[in-house]
């Protein structure tokens, strides 16, 4: 069943124009006060599944960039909501 629905939306994908796709809009979060701008960025380690403050370049296994479903997934909202939230141009 979850293949069949995997396909779906692989076909539809394939079959919409280039020009139509919409890639998700992403957002770096950082902190509102910070003295290194260099660590102020929210970032996930995908291999150790931990988040830290570090650059807002992401490489390797850090993701910095975000969509606006996964920040409203992350763990602890209280304080992801106090950190500012800049759009990726």
């Amino acid at each position: 069943m979850r293949k069949i629905k995997f396909r779906v939306v692989i076909v539809n994908y394939a079959r919409t124009p280039v020009k139509e796709r919409e890639e998700p809009k992403k957002y770096y979060l950082r902190l509102p006060d910070y003295l290194y701008e260099s660590s102020s960025y929210l970032n996930y380690n995908a291999i150790d599944k931990k988040y830290c403050f570090f650059g807002g370049f992401g490489f390797g296994e850090l993701q910095t960039q975000f969509t606006q479903e996964e920040i409203d997934n992350l763990p602890n909202q209280e304080f992801i909501k106090t950190l500012i939230k800049e759009k990726v141009q």
